[in-house]
């Protein structure tokens, strides 16, 4: 059980640093939009739409960066063997399961049996080190 879990660790923070890096296109891209409005307005009157469109990037960004950052804590925890990453790697597996589908749902549900079988408590430690 000590191999799945440093395997489900590694792959939680890598599924998360992707997931970082997506959101970060996010970004990207409506920053492009916003420019690309702000350059090609017609009028002065069409300038609000620029920052309209980067407020919402901003939003869909914030949105899109919360599941990833759960996951790459969950992963660093879970390698250290933490109790708080035991817990955080299942909250994090179960906001896997719907948001991530197929490869987070997948990862969601290996992780999830790693950490509810009989064989994580001696996996993990009583200690919350960080």
């Amino acid at each position: 059980m000590d191999v799945h879990l440093k395997v489900a660790s590694v792959l939680h923070i890598g599924l998360g640093i992707l997931g970082i890096l997506a959101s970060l296109f996010i970004l990207l891209g409506f920053s492009v939009i916003s420019f690309l409005i702000g350059m090609n307005a017609p009028s002065p009157e069409a300038l609000p739409v620029v920052s309209i469109v980067a407020v919402i990037g901003f939003f869909i960004t914030g949105l899109t960066m919360i599941s990833p950052l759960f996951g790459v804590a969950a992963g660093v925890g879970m390698y250290k063997r933490a109790q708080w990453g035991r817990i955080l790697g299942i909250v994090a597996s179960i906001l896997y399961l719907p948001v991530h589908f197929p490869f987070g749902a997948i990862l969601g549900v290996y992780t999830l049996w790693i950490l509810l079988s009989s064989e994580a408590n001696t996996l993990f430690d009583n200690r919350s080190s960080f």
